[in-house]
């Protein structure tokens, strides 16, 4: 009973200090591999705390690799470019995931599919693509000038 108490209370200290970050269950672990090559002195109560040590690593990267992907997901931004009364440029930043007015939502599909048909547009028409390369180095160049 006290071997499967103490499995819980590795597995437990690892996964409080993954809630710190990788770099301290980092430190769990390698600290506990050591304790445990120092004071375990049977094979099988070693090898079911690597297990349990391996186990327990396994489970914190995958919640690291879920929150990676729930932030990414998150982060929906999109910048609006509009133009003032004067010809001054506006950029206004919207979250998707946010409350937005349909008339906000439809600039931003708007805008999200003229970049695609332009990106389209410059992949598959040579002389579009043409056209865009020179002007971007016409540009570049008469900056080095």
């Amino acid at each position: 009973m006290e071997i499967l108490l103490y499995q819980i209370g590795i597995f437990f200290a690892i996964q409080i200090a993954s809630l710190f970050g990788k770099s301290s269950r980092n430190v769990a672990v390698v600290l506990i591999s050591i304790f445990t090559i120092l004071q375990v002195f049977t094979s099988w109560l070693m090898l079911i705390q690597f297990i349990t040590i391996l186990v327990s690593y396994n489970i914190s990267e995958r919640r690291f690799q879920n929150l990676k992907i729930e932030t990414s997901k998150k982060s929906s931004k999109v910048i609006l470019k509009s133009y003032d009364k004067n010809g001054g440029r506006i950029y206004q930043e919207f979250d998707e995931s946010d409350n937005l007015s349909p008339e906000i939502k439809k600039r931003i599909e708007s805008q999200k599919e003229i970049q695609r048909l332009s990106k389209n547009q410059y992949e598959n028409d040579p002389e579009m693509k043409k056209a865009v390369d020179d002007v971007l180095a016409s540009m570049f160049n008469q900056n080095k000038k």
